[in-house]
């Protein structure tokens, strides 16, 4: 016979199970007949109904059950419904408290909101389904109270990752302890603070550009640095959200996670000195190791047999690709520390663009893929050094047609940049933004975070023959795109296509 499989519901009986999804109502009145009309009413409810006689009772009742909500009369003997109201606020803070009594003048309400802290004054008689709907509203505040309260509690015990409940100006509301601890306030200090102050935002055109983005598109995500009490500095990865479902014509409180990357980024410094360093060191090895090689091969030291040649020549090829990821990583860590100048000059990007399209005119006709060039006729000079452009061009490019299958398209685009990616990204007076479109297999989603990383590859583009960039193109290209002043960030639909984009200052002759 074969077993049902383990669930939650399979180890706990249905009456457990019905007691861990109920919640519990108490009512305390000193007249019976009031309580058995309430017991007869409430019996087919989905919540327990338990009933009391007196406040005395009611606190015994408290102290031995879980209660969510309480509804009390006021006129009683012995002790009054205020005074009860009174010691559960004290003593059981979390429980709902409702008043459910004849005595309707103004000063009796008023006394029990104040001493009480009611949450709803219900004057007899009321229509059963008023109090029905009522103590259903009561159960829902209880149970978005405890909601709240879980939230608080992960938000303040947040160890990973700061928080703040901010204002769209950057005041702010609430933040964990992470965050006092990281920027080095105590209690509600950091509450007297704004944005503004604790983070750098002027590359992205300030704050309010921020708050704006963020107000539009609910996300904004970004590196910023960001400056504690005693004024120290320290690289962090922001992301700001607001509620798609909040209105946009009122201030609605925006919530903010800060990490502190200083770690991460010493870490990626030694890897780009170990890779440096160890580039370097291998540069000269191989060149040997290839040179004698080659000097074997042509048969200057005697004569080889065609086994011999065969595995020389294997050997040699490969000689050739560690040569050249050598060089690719050697060029790549000196662009990242800035010794290498760029050759910034007025430089005509169409022309540049023309001169990569005749690189692949051939590999295109074989893979029969259109390959077309889309240029602003308004666009001709950019500042930026053409060799290197053109690499991040050819790369993009190449890309594109390798990742796209036969029949399809690629297109090289440029135009003044677009006022979205404007407003995104570093704010540069009329920049340029180009674009390599595909018609290709795309990148899955959780990938694009990641493309411009060293040595990251897409599962996908595993499967192809070609591995000959180990992963270091895109990363090149985000660094030299970066040393003009630009920025240079993927889009893409799996399945459908990819488009790189990336942005360049315009010549100061054509502004």
């Amino acid at each position: 016979m074969m077993r049902e499989p383990w669930t939650l519901k399979n180890s706990l009986n249905s009456e457990e199970v019905i007691k861990m999804e109920t919640h519990t109502v108490l009512f305390v009145d000193d007249e019976p007949n009031i309580l058995n009309s309430l017991r007869r009413l409430l019996r087919k409810e989905p919540y327990e109904s338990i009933f009391a006689q007196s406040a005395q009772e009611a606190l015994n009742i408290l102290d031995t059950r879980d209660v969510q909500v309480i509804v009390t009369d006021l006129n009683m003997p012995e002790m009054d419904g205020l005074t009860l109201l009174t010691r559960v606020q004290q003593k059981y803070p979390d429980v709902i408290r409702l008043v459910l009594s004849g005595l309707g003048d103004q000063e009796s309400i008023l006394e029990a909101v104040n001493r009480g802290d009611i949450y709803r004054y219900i004057i007899k008689p009321c229509t059963d389904m008023d109090l029905k709907v009522i103590i259903k509203q009561s159960i829902e505040k209880y149970k978005e109270q405890m909601r709240l309260r879980l939230l608080a509690n992960l938000i303040e015990n947040a160890s990973y990752v700061m928080i703040f409940i901010i204002k769209p100006d950057g005041r702010i509301v609430e933040c964990n302890a992470l965050a006092r601890t990281t920027f080095r306030y105590e209690g509600d200090e950091m509450r007297l603070q704004n944005m503004r102050a604790l983070f750098r935002c002027e590359a992205y055109g300030g704050w309010d550009t921020l708050s704006t983005l963020v107000k539009r598109d609910s996300h904004w995500r970004g590196e910023l640095s960001a400056i504690d009490k005693n004024g120290v500095e320290f690289p962090v990865d922001m992301v700001v959200n607001r509620s798609e479902k909040q209105r946009t014509d009122i201030e609605e409180n925006l919530i903010c996670f800060v990490r502190d990357v200083t770690k991460e980024k010493e870490i990626e410094y030694m890897k780009s000195e170990f890779i440096s360093l160890a580039s370097h060191e291998m540069r000269t090895p191989l060149t040997s190791i290839k040179n004698s090689i080659d000097i074997i091969l042509n048969k200057k030291v005697g004569e080889i047999n065609n086994a011999q040649e065969k595995f020389l020549s294997m050997a040699d090829r490969n000689i050739e690709r560690l040569t050249i990821m050598t060089n690719m990583l050697l060029d790549l860590s000196q662009l990242e520390e800035g010794s290498i100048d760029l050759n910034r000059f007025e430089m005509n990007l169409k022309d540049c663009i023309d001169n990569v399209c005749k690189k692949f005119q051939s590999r295109v006709s074989e893979k029969s893929i259109t390959l077309e060039a889309n240029i602003d006729a308004n666009i001709c000079l950019v500042r930026a050094d053409e060799a290197r452009i053109g690499e991040v061009l050819t790369h993009l490019v190449d890309n594109s047609i390798k990742f796209t299958n036969p029949n399809g398209n690629v297109t090289i685009s440029a135009c003044q940049r677009k006022e979205e990616s404007r407003k995104t990204y570093k704010n540069i007076k009329d920049d340029i933004e180009v674009s390599v479109s595909d018609t290709g297999i795309g990148i899955p989603r959780k990938h694009i975070e990641y493309i411009f990383d060293k040595f990251y590859q897409v599962e996908s583009s595993l499967s192809r023959q070609d591995r000959s960039c180990w992963g270091l193109g895109l990363a090149k290209c985000k660094v030299i795109v970066h040393a003009h002043g630009g920025k240079i960030w993927c889009e893409s639909t799996e399945g459908k296509g990819s488009t790189f984009r990336f942005t360049l200052p315009q010549s100061e002759e054509e502004t």
